[in-house]
């Protein structure tokens, strides 16, 4: 959809640095405690505070969503600032960060729009994220490529202009079907494209 490379969060993951810290430290704490001859020492704070690190970084690790994948450039990046809402960069933030306790990304706004029912096993599965200008207007785009499980692509047309209201102000959203049960969602910035043009004058 878009020539741009892509890119990943830098956001580290809490999960993966609360499991080395915890690790370091057991593992720390075995060795000093096997070199002394089992002779208790400070390895002992080590296992009082190693361990539980450990379990917490495990704990995290499987409450946890990892970033979606975002295809941006330089260049996007620099327009983005000029030619983005407020609204979607807030939502690049979002879902390019680790979320711990959501089954998925953007979970609440969906709950919002009623695009997620009570009782409802599966949510949309965000697979990517693209930034685009659109060629003849030259406003800047957010895709968000989506896998809804068993939910038409008319039930989220349908929501379009509660979502133009739910995104807003300046943003328009339409829907781009690809195959069943995937779509992309392009939320359109109407911001004026001549306030970037103007800052090279």
């Amino acid at each position: 959809m878009s020539d741009t490379s892509s890119s990943t969060s830098i956001a580290p993951s809490w999960a993966k640095l609360t499991i080395a810290l915890g690790s370091g430290i057991t593992f720390y704490s075995f060795y000093e405690y096997f070199s002394s001859g089992g002779a208790v020492s400070g390895s002992a704070l080590g296992f009082v505070y190693g361990l539980p690190i450990l379990l917490l970084g495990l704990a995290l690790q499987y409450a946890e969503l990892p970033p979606a994948p975002l295809e941006t450039s330089n260049e996007m990046k620099e327009k983005r600032e000029y030619l983005a809402t407020d609204v979607q960069k807030k939502m690049i933030k979002d879902v390019t960060r680790y979320r711990y306790g959501s089954q998925a990304h953007l979970e609440q706004v969906w709950k919002a729009l009623g695009l997620i029912s009570r009782g409802q096993p599966s949510r949309p599965v965000l697979k990517q994220v693209v930034e685009r200008i659109e060629k003849n207007s030259g406003r800047y785009e957010l895709c968000l490529l989506l896998y809804a499980v068993n939910s038409q692509v008319s039930i989220w047309e349908q929501k379009l202009e509660k979502m133009n209201r739910f995104f807003g102000p300046n943003i328009v959203c339409s829907i781009q079907p690809v195959q069943d049960d995937q779509f992309w969602l392009v939320l359109t910035s109407l911001k004026d494209a001549s306030s970037m043009s103007g800052r090279g004058k």
